[in-house]
Formats: structure tokens, sequence, C-alpha cells
């Protein structure tokens, strides 16, 4: 049951990429047309830009929102153009690295954070990558507790060939009608929720030759666990060690 559903996610990743990417293209021309004509119109206003001032800034800020949604689009469609060299990577200090970058939406819920870093082997993964799948599990459970809640992230090696990181936490859990759709692209309950957090996160995971799995009970939480090879092993056309930028 889970291959078969592995299986069914890979094939709707795959159908969506393809309108994705043709979207996000068709997208980004606009959002440059825009910014450009905003640089424009605060120079030609010069100091009568402060009256709306608050407004300027926010159409822009809304441009580039667009623009960060637009390149997870791209990365979520075409994955290999955002492949950069493998290399040894120590899994724990991937994790210490990644925690500045959401400690807003830690502190946000003032949220009590507990590291278990037990994982001893190093694994050839691409470290910037590996950061992303951190930051968009660890966002998802800081969003999912309540004030104060607790968020535990876990390595452990699993056997002399794997390593698991696991980000649990004490929110409302996953209901069971929604624990099939969590991966799927642009699934969210979330009000101002994109979907494509997790669709990414299973991409990458997978692109190297590991798994991300869901594990989630009413009231209980939610815990996902990836499992990434110290080796993994490309498919030709897809290794980030030979991709081009």
């Amino acid at each position: 049951n889970e291959t078969r559903q592995q299986l069914l996610i890979a094939e709707k990743l795959a159908a969506v990429g393809e309108l994705v990417a043709g979207v996000a293209h068709e997208i980004n021309n606009p959002i440059a047309v825009i910014l450009g004509n905003m640089e424009v119109l605060e120079q030609e206003l010069g100091e009568g830009v402060l009256g709306v001032q608050t407004e300027v800034d926010l159409i822009i800020k809304q441009v580039f929102r667009v623009r960060a949604i637009v390149d997870k689009l791209r990365q979520y469609a075409q994955p290999a153009d955002f492949g950069r060299n493998v290399e040894w990577t120590d899994v724990n200090e991937v994790v210490r690295g990644t925690l500045p970058l959401v400690d807003y939406e830690l502190a946000r819920k003032s949220a009590r954070l507990r590291q278990e870093l037990g994982a001893t082997l190093h694994i050839q993964n691409n470290q910037p990558e590996l950061q992303q799948v951190l930051v968009n599990l660890l966002v998802n459970a800081a969003q999912a507790i309540d004030q104060g809640g607790l968020i535990r992230i876990i390595t452990t090696d699993r056997g002399d060939s794997e390593v698991d990181i696991v980000v649990e936490d004490d929110g409302p859990g996953i209901p069971k009608e929604n624990l099939n759709r969590v991966f799927d692209p642009f699934f969210t309950t979330k009000p101002s929720g994109t979907g494509l957090g997790l669709s990414v996160t299973y991409g990458v995971v997978h692109r190297y030759g590991g798994s991300v799995r869901v594990e989630s009970g009413a009231e209980s939480g939610a815990r996902i666990i990836v499992t990434l090879p110290v080796n993994p092993v490309f498919d030709s056309e897809e290794d980030p060690a030979t991709a081009t930028a």
C-alpha cells in the first residue's frame, strides 16, 4: 500500500509539473514588467511618492511574494535545474545551520524546540536543498502548534546506509482524510498557504534516493520522517552532480 501510494504521488507530481512549468514561465514576464514600472513610478514621483509610500511598498512586497511562489513552482516542476554538486554532508550541522532561518516562526509561537541529533553517518547530498527541506518541515510544525508548543527534531542512523531526519510537533495532528493528500501539489488547509512546501520537499527527497512519510493521529501531533541514503543512486539525466544551472 505504501509503494502504491508513493507511485500515485509521483504520477500526480509529474502530471502537474508539466502544467506548472508553462504557467511559471508566463507569470515571470508580467512580474518583471510590474517591478520595472514601479521603479519608474517611484523615480517620476520623486518626493511625491511619500504620500503613497505604504501602498507602493505593499505592491512591491506582494510582487516579490508572487515571484517566490513562482520560484517554488519552477523548482517543483524542473528540479534538475536547481541541482548543485552533491557533497559529504553532516545532517546534524545542516539542522543547526537551518534553525536561525526559522527563528522568527519559532519565536512567534514561543515554540519549545528539542534537538535529539544522534546521527553519526555523513551522506552524499546537496546541503542547500536539504536545508530547504528542513525549513519547510520546521515552518509547517511551527504553524501547526499552539502557543508554547513543542517541536522535536531527531536524527538517527538507520543501519549503516541511511539516515533518518524526523520533525515532530504536538499540534492537533492531521485529519485521517487528509493524510493521503499532504504531498499533493496545491493542497493546503492554511488560508495563506500555497500547498507547495511538502510537494517540493517530496520531490527533493526522492531525487536523492530517499523517502518521506507522515504519521499522525487525532490530537497527537504530526511526525514526518525523511530517510536519506548515504550513497544515493541518480538517474543520469537527473543527477545533481552533472546538472548545470
